[in-house]
């Protein structure tokens, strides 16, 4: 589904559109790793193409063995360059962005147990 930037949709459609539960979108909302959505005039959360291109990251993150707490952080670098800590979050970045799966031994060890399944 392709989204205009005026376009929205429901929880569901996005959920749906995205391979995760309506609740899992509502978690991310409440830890902050996805802005509160709008609502629509009959009170229904919406959602646009920003939305599902965040979640894609999300998981795509997830995939390759990120726990949420540093995913938070890569969003926050993404979306303001801002860091917590002084680890070397730039790194995991550039890493994320060119598909390297080397974040750490133990990523790599849970990426070849994922593959074998």
């Amino acid at each position: 589904m392709v989204y205009a930037p005026h376009m929205v949709a429901t929880i569901s459609q996005v959920a749906s559109e995205v391979g995760v539960r309506p609740d899992t979108i509502r978690y991310y909302e409440r830890v902050g790793l996805l802005p509160l959505s709008d609502r629509s005039s009959n009170g229904y959360c919406s959602y646009g193409e920003e939305d599902v291109e965040r979640l894609r990251f999300i998981r795509g993150a997830q995939r390759l063995g990120l726990k949420l707490r540093d995913i938070r952080e890569l969003l926050a670098i993404r979306d303001k360059g801002i860091t917590h800590s002084p680890q070397a979050p730039r790194a995991r970045w550039k890493a994320f962005e060119s598909g390297s799966r080397a974040f750490s031994p133990a990523s790599r060890t849970r990426m070849d147990h994922r593959r074998d399944l």
